[in-house]
């Protein structure tokens, strides 16, 4: 029983783990094509900068 488990963990973690998607690349492209940010972008970005600078250990600067 245990050899049946170890075999099944050696399968599982014998996976490729450098392997990238076709969605991956097709984002990477057109976000190398695209590098200006959208409106939403940057009101999302301005977001979470502010949740951010509102906690009370800031040990990340923004600037």
């Amino acid at each position: 029983m245990i050899k049946f488990f170890l075999k099944l963990f050696q399968r599982v973690d014998n996976k490729d783990k450098n392997f990238v998607s076709d969605a991956d690349k097709f984002i990477a492209d057109y976000d190398r094509q695209h590098p200006e940010l959208s409106a939403s972008q940057m009101t999302e970005i301005e977001k979470n900068r502010n949740i951010f600078n509102k906690k009370i250990d800031n040990r990340v600067r923004w600037d």
